[in-house]
C-alpha cells in the first residue's frame, strides 16, 4: 500500500493524475490511498507539517493520517509491513513526518522537491478510484 499526500492548493485527484499512481497500482496490484487536507482546516489545503503538534506520533495530522492508513490496511487486508508514504511539496514534508516515527506503522518517506507545479495537474476521475479524505478519521 502507498499513501500519497498532495501538496498545497492540490487535492487527491491532482496528485493521482500527476503521478499516474492509480494506473501503476492497477498494473502491479497494490492499493493507493489519497488522504485530503480539508479546506476548512487550511484555506490552501496545505498539510501542517511545520507545526510541532502535527509532527508527533500521537497528535495532530500525522496521527490522523496514520490512523486512516491503519483503517485502510485493515479494511482491505493489506500487509502492514509493506505500507509506504510519499508526497509532493507540503505532502512530501508531511510524508517525512510520518515516516520518521516508525511506531505509527509507516515504513518509508520520500519528499518530492517539485516547485511551481501546484496547479499543473488537472483534477478528474481516474478509473473509478475514490480519494480517501483525511477528515474521515476524525
Amino acid at each position: 500500500m502507498i499513501v500519497m499526500l498532495h501538496g498545497a492548493q492540490q487535492d487527491p485527484e491532482d496528485i493521482a493524475a500527476g503521478t499516474e499512481m492509480n494506473e501503476a497500482a492497477e498494473a502491479h496490484g497494490y492499493i493507493v490511498a489519497y488522504p485530503e487536507q480539508s479546506e476548512n482546516t487550511n484555506l490552501l489545503k496545505c498539510w501542517h507539517w511545520f507545526r510541532a503538534g502535527d509532527q508527533s506520533r500521537e497528535t495532530g495530522e500525522t496521527s490522523m493520517i496514520a490512523a486512516l492508513t491503519r483503517e485502510v490496511v485493515s479494511d482491505y487486508n493489506a500487509d502492514p509491513s509493506r505500507v509506504f508514504v510519499a508526497g509532493m511539496s507540503a505532502g512530501g514534508a508531511m510524508a517525512v513526518n510520518l515516516a520518521v516515527p516508525r511506531e505509527n506503522g509507516l515504513s518509508v518517506g520520500e519528499q518530492w522537491l517539485v516547485h511551481g507545479l501546484g496547479h499543473a495537474w488537472p483534477g478528474g476521475t481516474h478509473k473509478g478510484h475514490t480519494p480517501i479524505r483525511a477528515d474521515r478519521a476524525q
